[in-house]
């Protein structure tokens, strides 16, 4: 089986759908004479490599007139047909507004490959200035429509992200979330632990709620990650008298060393699709607030499992996070019912086959 994926970022670019996509092709290249070919952006920095050279990627410059949106500036299209090796099977792409899943169609059209897109959107685009995003509204009413419309298969990581699918287009999607695989130690609850906030620097994650919940609880804020609003953030904590360290970016390893040294996470987030930070604290037994939003109550349900509260309701935020603060044995239990749940119902095995149901590779 051979798999090309266009996908707009990809490690070592920080964020859910690259990670998303990097575990996925490890996967897939567990299983015996698979190959994964990647062509996404440059990123100035060293590529990932896969073994045996079943894993190729090809980079293309791209423009990026919106923060994140990598519009390329040479054809992907080209680089893809001059890849190595026997001929493609499946085509993937990832959320619908980016370009390259628009040409991921064109490339799948023109060689007679299955192309199955994978959303990981669970909403419109919610942040940046209005401009931006009657802009995304508009791409989506359009092109991002035509996306999903056009995929002979649509997977989406969670039921909210399905519904959204639903909504925008009329498409059925078939929901397959995201595998992941369960830390040897969990989570242990270090003395002096702080609040954890791991995503994009934007308002449409929830930056100035999260400082916000921490105001007079003594319990300090590590913030992992980079964007536009961060100097908001970096304002809030110093109006409110919460002691923030911002990290920056950092990569999968060490955002994992975050979570065990922390108390707790942090993710009020006003829109998902699946959000895998919360899957990967979940997985490791880090107890968890977070907003109701998208795929998010598909990983922490809010009841025995974590905190789960309203987008946008800071006083219920603040009643989570101080309950979750004074009940250090509470919040354990929590997050360790979370850590089994996520090990029972998260498999990579039902993400590969909703890809691949029905192909016969063709070499």
């Amino acid at each position: 089986m051979h798999v090309l994926d266009f996908t707009t970022f990809y490690p070592p670019h920080v964020g859910g759908v690259e990670a998303f996509a990097a575990a996925l092709h490890q996967e897939m290249l567990r299983r015996p004479g698979w190959r994964v070919s990647v062509v996404t952006s440059e990123q100035g920095q060293p590529l990932p490599s896969g073994p045996e050279g079943r894993l190729q990627i090809r980079t293309y410059p791209a423009w990026a007139p919106v923060s994140g949106f990598g519009a390329p500036t040479r054809s992907p299209l080209a680089l893809a047909r001059e890849l190595p090796g026997p001929p493609v099977d499946v085509v993937l792409s990832h959320t619908r507004f980016y370009p390259a899943s628009w040409l991921a169609g064109r490339f799948a059209r023109r060689h007679r490959a299955r192309w199955v897109h994978i959303e990981h959107g669970g909403s419109a685009v919610a942040s940046g200035p209005l401009p931006v995003r009657a802009v995304a509204a508009g791409y989506d009413r359009t092109l991002g429509r035509s996306v999903l419309r056009g995929a002979d298969r649509v997977v989406s990581v969670s039921t909210g992200s399905a519904e959204f699918v639903r909504e925008l287009s009329g498409v059925e999607a078939v929901v397959a979330r995201r595998g992941i695989t369960l830390p040897e130690s969990p989570w242990s609850n270090p003395p002096g632990g702080r609040a954890l906030f791991v995503g994009r620097l934007v308002r449409s994650k929830g930056i100035i709620e999260a400082v916000s919940a921490l105001r007079d609880t003594g319990v300090g804020l590590d913030v992992v990650g980079e964007g536009p609003d961060a100097s908001s953030m970096e304002k809030q904590a110093a109006d409110l008298g919460v002691e923030a360290r911002f990290h920056g970016a950092v990569d999968g390893s060490t955002v994992a060393a975050h979570m065990r040294r922390a108390r707790l996470l942090l993710h009020p987030s006003h829109t998902e699709g699946l959000p895998t930070v919360v899957l990967e604290a979940a997985a490791l037994g880090l107890p968890v607030v977070a907003t109701d939003v998208g795929g998010t109550r598909e990983i922490v349900s809010g009841t025995d499992d974590g905190w789960l509260v309203p987008a946008r309701d800071q006083a219920r935020l603040d009643a989570a996070v101080r309950e979750a603060l004074a009940a250090p044995e509470l919040a354990s239990t929590r997050g360790a019912t979370a850590r089994a749940g996520v090990g029972e119902h998260f498999s990579w095995d039902a993400v590969i086959d909703a890809i691949t149901e029905g192909v016969v590779p063709r070499a």
